[in-house]
């Protein structure tokens, strides 16, 4: 029979296997392996926060889902976060379950998710059933329809008001749209929540709830273009602090229009002099105020990758055009997105924030094969919050003789 000296001992064992995976560089599966091992072997020790956090972040995915018993790790998982009473990490569990193209075990792992969802709904946790739901439409490899149903199902449960329910509700728009054009092949996609708000005579969007999935980099287009967004949070689902250097900033009507410049931690936001644009969604010549976000570099220096955005607001309507540089190896390349749809319901200044309001984009310089959807729209408010759902998509469309 253990005794709690036992257990406290094992416990302290299992400390020290963990801190001697950790001093090993780089992590191997074995030394995870062999920390599983033990845990199951001794079925009635009592894992702490930490332990299992390690175990849950250390790789990806966890848990090694290559095991024979992997499907019996993550019971003890979850019975262990469950017994610690934080439903963050029980939900996290949950949504580390990797799933892949012809997995053998999708309907197990679906089914798991979904006891998971059970577990929620009896405690009446209506947020974690609908982030379920909506990982589920968007890892799971199942048919259009039963992605579509989780979807909706993710929408009934989410709060109408937050990032995670704008980005299931473009999520769905994708999704119908996939069914309708089936004979299209799909490129990436990218849909998230996020939200914009005013401060003083600066506009900022927060960042980016990551609820999206790549499904392959299209060339020419730029598969992330940066219109409207803020930085992807990391981790995954976790929220960090609210403050100025975790927002991104794209207007500040502070700054002069002769290239005065504002440091937001590493990053700057540059007020350039004004220039004359012609709006391709309506044809009018509006005289549109420069704004440049980007990271602050030093004189000669390069990083290969980095990205920087010149963006153009017109008053009244918002942004018309954003320049997107990335630097490569040999040269900076660019690709330009200019306004080709909005509808403005209310709101008034450079980027006009009223629930309803709706703009869409295109990429300059795209192949006639390739179909695109760059769209933003403001679905609520809260006080001088509103809530952003952004959806970019891209397809190969086959010629029609083909």
């Amino acid at each position: 029979m253990n005794t709690n000296n036992n257990i406290d001992a094992r416990s302290l064992m299992l400390d020290r296997m963990i801190r001697d995976e950790k001093d090993n560089f780089p992590p191997s599966r074995n030394g995870e392996n062999e920390i599983i091992d033990f845990i199951m072997e001794n079925a009635d020790l009592a894992l702490t926060a930490e332990q299992i956090d390690y175990l849950l972040f250390r790789s990806s995915p966890p848990f090694n889902p290559d095991r024979e018993d992997y499907f019996d790790v993550l019971e003890r998982m979850i019975s262990e976060a469950k017994a610690l009473g934080n439903k963050e990490r029980v939900k996290c569990i949950y949504m580390k379950i990797p799933f892949y193209p012809e997995d053998k075990d999708f309907e197990r792992k679906t089914e798991f998710v979904k006891s998971g969802i059970d577990y929620f709904l009896s405690l009446g946790s209506s947020r974690e059933v609908g982030e379920l739901y909506l990982d589920l439409a968007h890892h799971a490899y199942a048919g259009i329809k039963e992605q579509i149903a989780f979807c909706e199902q993710a929408l009934e449960y989410l709060d109408n008001s937050s990032k995670e329910y704008a980005a299931a509700l473009a999520t769905s728009k994708m999704l119908h749209h996939m069914e309708c054009h089936e004979n299209e092949a799909c490129l990436h996609y990218c849909a998230f929540g996020e939200t914009v708000f005013r401060n003083g005579e600066s506009i900022f969007v927060s960042l980016m709830h990551q609820d999206f999935a790549w499904l392959g980099k299209s060339e020419p287009l730029y598969f992330c273009p940066t219109i409207l967004k803020g930085d992807a949070e990391y981790p995954e689902f976790v929220s960090l602090p609210f403050d100025v250097h975790s927002r991104k900033v794209i207007i500040d009507e502070s700054l002069t229009a002769d290239a005065s410049a504002r440091q937001y931690g590493e990053y700057e936001l540059i007020r350039h002099p004004d220039e004359k644009v012609i709006c391709r969604a309506d044809g009018k010549e509006y005289v549109c105020h420069v704004f440049s976000y980007g990271r602050s570099k030093r004189d000669g220096e390069q990083v290969i990758g980095d990205t920087s955005e010149k963006n153009y607001f017109a008053p009244g309507i918002g942004l018309v055009r954003t320049v997107l540089s990335v630097d490569g190896k040999d040269c900076v390349e660019e690709y330009v997105y200019e306004l080709c749809d909005y509808t403005v319901k209310g709101g008034d200044g450079l980027l006009p924030l009223c629930v309803g309001n709706k703009w869409c984009y295109m990429q300059l310089g795209c192949p006639e094969s390739a179909n695109q959807i760059i769209e933003r729209e403001i679905i609520s408010q809260s006080g001088d919050e509103y809530l952003l759902s952004g959806l970019d998509y891209a397809c190969r469309v086959p010629n029609a003789d083909s």
